[in-house]
């Protein structure tokens, strides 16, 4: 294939197999990024940006960059670039949202709004402004109850309330990450959390995968880890399509990938979060390493106007699949402290099974270490592939558990 440049609107953590598949596909990478950016390597050209979180900026950089650079396509693979990505999909005729949908599914009290709309929402939720605003959003539908910053994603500012009392503390430190100075209370559903990731393809969606969430339910919503296939029936399956389907008629996306987090609570389907863009972790990676389905790619081609190499995914099926993959986000659960040492890093190796397995520190000897409050304050990651469900939480453990950190007091 003829190099087709492709402009990257920033990346985020483990996307180096994303990058590298674009690349020995055949694609230029014009990536635009803050100027400390990791991605500098793997850049065909670079054009920096001031902040993230301002949208006219990262659009102008766009236009100039795509032009510039006589680009065929757009990706981006963060929230923060949501607005942006509608802005210039609008301005060069592109078919991926407009806009509009672009500040709808970047605001979570908007999103919550189009579903009530639509009738396709069942979590009860309320924006919210001040703290009298969440004192009456849970006398009117009680405790637990979730608070969040309705502009913010990595559960950034996503605090479990309990009790009254945890209310004054919680509203301060989720408004402390409200870009928009605004936030969103729902109901706290109980029940199994899933992900879905879905490639849409000239409006008509496609599940890729299924997968197992664990989230810590204590007081942050941090994510712990993700289980590539989920173990559900046929049956589930096909009535969390059905439903998803429904919803993303309703959210005018027309070409791209969706990340959906739902629970399933008394057989009923709940959106957690819908996030328009490539799931974090390893979670797309998975999908090519159980499918051979490169999600990755086949977005690169479909962003580019280049339907006759889009390939359409089928789902993944744990019954006949006869793998499962793990992407835990190694949380911290000691005591806050100065790292003085890191011991037993090699025990990875030992029981390493399988060359795309993966196991990442990202801390050091004199880093500040705690308990994380979002899923950006993980120490680390383990990515793992095995047979046997069972087999696969064991080894994660034993690597876990091989770890010692050695730390001071702060």
């Amino acid at each position: 294939m003829e190099r087709k440049n492709i402009l990257l609107l920033r990346a985020g953590f483990h996307k180096e197999f994303a990058l590298k598949s674009l690349i020995e596909e055949g694609f230029g990478l014009i990536i635009i990024d803050e100027p400390n950016s990791k991605l500098i390597p793997f850049a065909h050209n670079m054009y920096s940006i001031d902040s993230i979180w301002n949208q006219e900026e990262v659009f102008e950089v766009a236009k100039k960059a795509y032009i510039e650079n006589h680009c065929s396509g757009v990706l981006s693979f963060l929230d923060s670039s949501t607005v942006a990505l509608g802005k210039i999909s609008d301005y060069l005729g592109l078919n991926y949202y407009s806009e509009e949908d672009g500040r709808i599914l970047a605001n979570k009290v908007r999103v919550r709004e189009m579903l009530e709309s639509k009738k396709l929402n069942n979590v009860r939720f309320k924006k919210v402004h001040t703290r009298n605003d969440v004192y009456e959003a849970i006398d009117e539908f009680g405790l637990p109850a979730v608070i969040k910053p309705s502009d913010r994603s990595a559960s950034k500012g996503v605090i479990i309330l309990r009790t009254r009392d945890d209310v004054d503390k919680a509203y301060e430190e989720s408004f402390s990450f409200s870009k928009n100075r605004e936030l969103l209370i729902e109901e706290y559903v109980e029940g199994c959390e899933y992900c879905v990731e879905l490639m849409i393809i000239n409006s008509t969606p496609y599940i890729m995968a299924v997968s197992e969430k664990e989230v810590s339910d204590i007081k942050y919503c941090v994510e712990l880890k993700d289980i590539t296939p989920a173990r559900i029936s046929l049956q589930v399956f096909e009535k969390i399509k059905n439903y998803l389907y429904k919803v993303i008629v309703n959210l005018g996306f027309c070409n791209g990938i969706i990340h959906i987090e739902i629970k399933i609570q008394n057989e009923k389907i709940k959106i957690i979060e819908i996030n328009p863009r490539c799931a974090g972790g390893n979670l797309l990676e998975s999908i090519y390493h159980l499918s051979k389905y490169n999600p990755y790619v086949n977005l690169a081609y479909l962003s580019c106007g280049l339907s006759e190499k889009v390939e359409i995914p089928k789902p993944i099926n744990y019954e006949t699949c006869g793998m499962f993959t793990l992407y835990d986000t190694f949380s911290y659960s000691g005591e806050m402290g100065i790292i003085q040492s890191i011991k037993n890093m090699s025990f990875f190796d030992e029981i390493k099974k399988n060359s795309n397995e993966k196991f990442l520190l990202y801390i050091d000897k004199g880093d500040l270490i705690g308990k994380p409050r979002n899923n950006e304050d993980c120490i680390g990651s383990i990515y793992l592939f095995d047979e046997s469900y069972n087999n696969l939480l064991e080894r994660c453990n034993k690597i876990k558990n091989s770890l010692e950190i050695v730390i001071r007091n702060a």
